[in-house]
């Protein structure tokens, strides 16, 4: 009989745990459920290889806050970190992702509007005259 009650009291009893990696794995955040600890390492994400942001392979299903790094270039997909939304891939940007209001030359695309608030936005030309903005300031200085 006392091994049926000490059976039902821990089949009873609540698990709770969390779980550290590292240095010192006696000292954990109270708020982390899992807590990874280095000086010299890092974490390696699963790399696979994505087939489209709307295909779930290599996963059997879109799964929300998925994380992986994928490998291929195929498709709407190329190499980076990518998380799963719930029903498509999403990359997490990088800096290359991130236009700038150039094409390579130096020339302006498209038309920009700049806010200045208190910086010097200052425009050159290779030839002898150019001008610039300052403050509220706006001088051309012409060669004729």
């Amino acid at each position: 009989m006392r091994r049926i009650v000490l059976f039902l009291i821990l089949l009873s009893a609540t698990a709770h745990a969390q779980i550290k990696i590292g240095n010192n794995p006696s000292s954990i955040n109270s708020n982390a459920l899992f807590e990874l600890e280095a000086t010299n390492k890092g974490l390696l994400l699963p790399r696979v290889a994505l087939n489209a942001t709307t295909n779930a392979s290599p996963l059997s299903a879109h799964v929300v806050g998925m994380t992986v790094y994928n490998t291929a270039t195929v498709g709407d997909v190329i190499p980076g970190y990518y998380y799963n939304d719930g029903s498509k891939w999403v990359r997490i940007a990088s800096s290359s992702d991130f236009s700038n209001i150039y094409i390579s030359d130096g020339t302006l695309s498209a038309n920009r509007t700049v806010t200045q608030g208190a910086n010097t936005l200052s425009f050159t030309s290779t030839a002898t005259n150019g001008f610039s903005i300052d403050g509220t300031t706006f001088s051309v200085d012409a060669a004729n």
